[in-house]
């Protein structure tokens, strides 16, 4: 490392951290909705709540490990790799919901609502993070 570049991210910290927010996000998420879930569907619209809210954190997860393999390359790959992980973040949220209404494990209208409201709540946790990761992060001049 010479020293005028920066220090390189270290990519398994940089994916715990952003692990680590969409799963409190997803407690905070499930504890904020636990009561009007129950009263709205009963307590079987309780499972669908925690199957639709784990649904969207695998997508989470899954989409945020994308950019953070990323990191180190060209400014332009690492935003190609952002898109990548957002687009797969909803592959596999819409694929695991669509599975796991089919399987009939929880209730539709629970487990589809709280699908997308896991993805608003855990993309807008994702999106922030991300944002704090680019202004910290710099590139080398190829010029």
């Amino acid at each position: 490392m010479t020293p005028e570049s920066s220090p390189k991210p270290d990519h398994a910290l940089t994916f715990a951290r952003m692990a680590g927010l969409a799963l409190a996000t997803a407690i905070v998420l499930a504890a904020v909705g636990y009561g009007p879930t129950v009263a709205l569907a009963g307590p079987t619209g309780v499972r669908g709540m925690f199957i639709g809210i784990g649904a969207a954190l695998l997508g989470a997860w899954i989409g945020s490990l994308i950019p953070v393999l990323f990191i180190s390359t060209d400014p332009r790959v690492f935003l190609n790799g952002i898109l990548l992980g957002l687009a797969a973040r909803f592959g596999i949220s819409l694929g695991a919901a669509l599975l796991l209404r089919a399987l009939d494990v929880a209730p539709a209208s629970p487990l589809l609502l709280w699908v997308g409201i896991g993805q608003v709540a855990l993309l807008a946790t994702d999106t922030v993070t991300l944002l704090r990761l680019v202004r910290n992060l710099t590139w080398e001049s190829k010029s």
